[in-house]
């Protein structure tokens, strides 16, 4: 972050300074923030979290031992240590975050949407880094309330570029983050049925992502996905240019489509800058859609489309993100196990079924988080999805997810434990067959592809 002292600091979040006479209190300078106490140094602020479980205030002295600088808290602590007294970390925090955004010049992209934020955030950091340099992006799914702030924060005068999730659960959540994000160019990836059942219908997260129209500075973009029934109701509410990306007709598009598996997805982008040829490491149609989405930022900002291309061409797949993996057996598996929305499940299956193998297609699934009370039609009807997509068998994971597993048929299986579902998976995996591994975070489906990618027969 930009430098601040102590004083300076307090005046920013409104709080009340105690310090002895230290260094810190005289202006020694304050360069960053971190919450974990084990992860502070000379110059950082550790901001005392108050959690379900663990209170921050407890490691002020473990911070201060480990050079600490202040702290921000909620109430004073028996400490030498110099403390900042806020009504609200998480508040200051993000007013914090906001100073220090405004001392930002460079670029800032924030993105948003129900799946593709991730994929969208790292082709297109890849493609600004290969063109300015140095870039900041938000690390994880640092996305909420806490984890944009603690993003902004990182942002120091040495980057040349930004790109920031934006992620909500309930409606002003993202009119809150962009708020202090300010972006210049905005990304609206999608509207899936994610997070249903926080927001209670598809309309009501439309407009949840519509937040960060509002805070899109004056001589910005937006970026929007013209394949959504949405596009329509955000481009009306845009208040600067809008690019669009799709496969129908849109500003950025893609035509010679050719959809492998690990290094062959292969495709022309159409675009106001012209037509370029792109290959990926990524496998599935979503990510050529996530690559139209980033192309087009990139492009408004200036990024040339062969600069573009060579980022992309070297882009690894994120682990649980459709990663290509050896199974057990030797056969293919795909890690897709770091989230799921229906959307993408079926996105997924699509992929499933179009892929050049010879074996047997299996679809290991773990329960669907968030629909509320329609879970179990949707999960009964992922199941019939696969059956109709012709996957020769249904994994599932104890839980809603053994409805699609009834509903598949046929085929379909369910095991109470992931120990149980790689046993019973070992038995149908071989050279020749793929497994697509999918659910939502909390079925922890990551557990089963470590169990069947580990002292495999080949």
């Amino acid at each position: 972050m930009h430098s601040l002292t102590l004083a300076q600091l307090a005046a920013c979040v409104g709080g009340k300074l105690q310090a002895p006479a230290t260094k810190a209190s005289l202006g020694e300078p304050i360069t960053c923030v971190t919450i974990d106490a084990r992860k502070v140094c000379q110059g950082s602020l550790f901001a005392a979290l108050v959690g379900e479980r663990v209170d921050g205030h407890d490691f002020l002295e473990q911070a201060q031992g480990n050079q600490a600088s202040a702290a921000l808290v909620e109430h004073w602590q028996n400490s030498d240590l110099p403390q900042v007294k806020v009504p609200s970390v998480v508040k200051a925090l993000a007013a914090l975050a906001g100073y220090n955004r405004q001392l930002f010049t460079a670029p800032l992209v924030a993105v948003t949407g129900n799946s593709g934020k991730t994929s969208v955030k790292e082709m297109l950091a890849a493609m600004l880094a290969a063109h300015f340099g140095q870039v900041l992006a938000t690390e994880g799914n640092l996305n909420n309330e806490l984890g944009v702030p603690l993003t902004l924060l990182r942002l120091r005068p040495t980057d040349l570029a930004a790109v920031v999730e934006l992620g909500a659960n309930h409606l002003q959540e993202i009119n809150q983050l962009a708020s202090i994000a300010k972006p210049n160019v905005g990304i609206i990836t999608n509207v899936t049925a994610a997070h249903l059942g926080e927001f209670g219908s598809r309309q009501a997260i439309a407009q949840a992502k519509a937040e960060l129209l509002a805070h899109l500075l004056p001589e910005g973009c937006v970026v929007l996905n013209a394949d959504d029934f949405y596009y329509d109701f955000w481009r009306q509410q845009a208040r600067v240019k809008t690019l669009s990306f799709g496969f129908k007709q849109a500003d950025v598009s893609a035509t010679k489509l050719r959809l492998g598996v690990q290094g062959s997805t292969q495709f022309e982008a159409i675009t106001p800058w012209g037509n370029q040829h792109f290959s990926l490491q990524l496998v599935g149609k979503h990510n050529v859609a996530n690559a139209l989405a980033a192309i087009a930022a990139a492009g408004f900002l200036g990024v040339p489309l062969a600069v573009q291309a060579k980022a992309l061409q070297t882009l690894q797949p994120v682990a649980g993100r459709l990663k290509p993996m050896k199974a057990w057996g030797g056969g293919l598996l795909l890690d897709d196990s770091y989230n799921a929305s229906p959307d993408a499940v079926k996105a997924a299956i699509d992929l499933l079924a179009a892929l050049p193998v010879t074996g047997k297609k299996l679809l290991a699934l773990g329960s669907l988080a968030e629909l509320g009370e329609a879970s179990a039609s949707i999960h009964a009807e992922l199941g019939q999805y696969a059956r109709q997509q012709g996957l020769d068998g249904l994994f599932a994971l104890e839980g809603q997810a053994s409805l699609a597993a009834k509903a598949f048929g046929e085929g379909g299986k369910v095991a109470l434990t992931h120990q149980a579902l790689a046993e019973r998976l070992k038995l149908e995996l071989n050279a020749t067959s793929c497994l697509l591994v999918k659910g939502s975070r909390s079925s922890a489906m990551d557990k089963l592809v470590a169990l069947l990618i580990k002292k495999h027969p080949s």
